[in-house]
Protein backbone atom coordinates (compact mmCIF):
# COMPACT_ATOMS: atom_id res chain seq x y z
CA UNK A 1 0.00 0.00 0.00
CA UNK A 2 1.30 3.43 -0.91
CA UNK A 3 0.71 6.18 1.63
CA UNK A 4 -1.21 9.16 0.26
CA UNK A 5 0.27 12.62 -0.08
CA UNK A 6 -0.24 14.36 3.24
CA UNK A 7 -2.48 17.40 3.10
CA UNK A 8 -4.98 19.02 5.39
CA UNK A 9 -7.76 16.54 5.87
CA UNK A 10 -11.17 17.43 7.24
CA UNK A 11 -11.02 14.46 9.58
CA UNK A 12 -7.29 14.79 10.20
CA UNK A 13 -7.53 14.07 13.90
CA UNK A 14 -9.35 10.83 13.15
CA UNK A 15 -6.73 9.90 10.55
CA UNK A 16 -3.85 10.58 12.92
CA UNK A 17 -5.55 8.75 15.80
CA UNK A 18 -6.10 5.73 13.57
CA UNK A 19 -2.46 5.73 12.48
CA UNK A 20 -1.21 6.15 16.04
CA UNK A 21 -3.26 3.14 17.21
CA UNK A 22 -1.35 0.99 14.74
CA UNK A 23 2.06 2.08 16.07
CA UNK A 24 3.97 0.60 18.98
CA UNK A 25 4.35 3.01 21.90
CA UNK A 26 7.97 3.92 21.20
CA UNK A 27 7.04 5.05 17.68
CA UNK A 28 4.05 7.00 18.99
CA UNK A 29 6.42 8.96 21.21
CA UNK A 30 8.59 9.76 18.19
CA UNK A 31 5.60 10.94 16.14
CA UNK A 32 4.36 13.14 19.01
CA UNK A 33 7.87 14.60 19.35
CA UNK A 34 8.05 15.35 15.61
CA UNK A 35 4.60 16.97 15.81
CA UNK A 36 5.89 19.34 18.50
CA UNK A 37 9.10 20.06 16.59
CA UNK A 38 7.15 20.86 13.43
CA UNK A 39 4.94 23.33 15.31
CA UNK A 40 8.03 24.91 16.87
CA UNK A 41 9.72 25.17 13.48
CA UNK A 42 6.80 27.14 12.07
CA UNK A 43 6.69 29.42 15.11
CA UNK A 44 10.41 30.16 14.63
CA UNK A 45 9.87 30.74 10.93
CA UNK A 46 7.03 33.15 11.71
CA UNK A 47 8.98 34.92 14.46
CA UNK A 48 11.73 35.68 11.96
CA UNK A 49 9.10 37.44 9.82
CA UNK A 50 7.23 39.10 12.70
CA UNK A 51 4.16 36.99 11.92
CA UNK A 52 2.11 34.70 14.12
CA UNK A 53 -0.56 32.29 13.01
CA UNK A 54 -1.38 29.54 15.45
CA UNK A 55 -3.60 27.91 12.82
CA UNK A 56 -0.70 27.70 10.36
CA UNK A 57 1.64 26.15 12.90
CA UNK A 58 -0.94 23.64 14.15
CA UNK A 59 -2.07 22.71 10.64
CA UNK A 60 1.48 22.05 9.46
CA UNK A 61 2.38 20.25 12.69
CA UNK A 62 -0.60 17.98 12.24
CA UNK A 63 0.16 17.29 8.56
CA UNK A 64 3.77 16.51 9.47
CA UNK A 65 2.68 14.15 12.23
CA UNK A 66 0.54 12.24 9.72
CA UNK A 67 3.51 12.16 7.32
CA UNK A 68 5.77 10.84 10.11
CA UNK A 69 3.21 8.24 11.19
CA UNK A 70 2.97 6.82 7.67
CA UNK A 71 6.77 6.59 7.61
CA UNK A 72 6.84 4.91 11.04
CA UNK A 73 4.34 2.35 9.77
CA UNK A 74 6.56 1.61 6.78
CA UNK A 75 4.02 3.00 4.34
CA UNK A 76 6.34 5.78 3.14
CA UNK A 77 9.84 5.16 1.89
CA UNK A 78 11.33 8.21 3.57
CA UNK A 79 10.46 10.91 6.05
CA UNK A 80 11.24 14.40 4.84
CA UNK A 81 13.11 16.74 7.16
CA UNK A 82 10.82 19.33 8.73
CA UNK A 83 12.37 22.20 6.74
CA UNK A 84 11.80 20.49 3.38
CA UNK A 85 8.32 19.36 4.33
CA UNK A 86 7.39 22.90 5.38
CA UNK A 87 8.66 24.28 2.07
CA UNK A 88 6.45 21.83 0.18
CA UNK A 89 3.49 22.40 2.48
CA UNK A 90 3.85 26.20 2.25
CA UNK A 91 3.60 26.04 -1.52
CA UNK A 92 0.92 23.38 -1.91
CA UNK A 93 -0.72 22.83 1.50
CA UNK A 94 0.49 19.25 1.31
CA UNK A 95 3.73 17.42 1.92
CA UNK A 96 4.88 16.18 -1.45
CA UNK A 97 7.82 13.88 -2.19
CA UNK A 98 11.22 15.40 -3.03
CA UNK A 99 11.42 16.93 -6.47
CA UNK A 100 7.67 17.23 -7.00
CA UNK A 101 7.39 20.85 -5.88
Amino acid sequence: MTAPTVSLVKDGFTVLASLMERLPEYKRVEVRDLHSKAIGYVWGFQDARNERSTDLSWDFGHAYAIHAAYFALGEKGSRMPIQEAFRSWSLHKEIRPYGSY
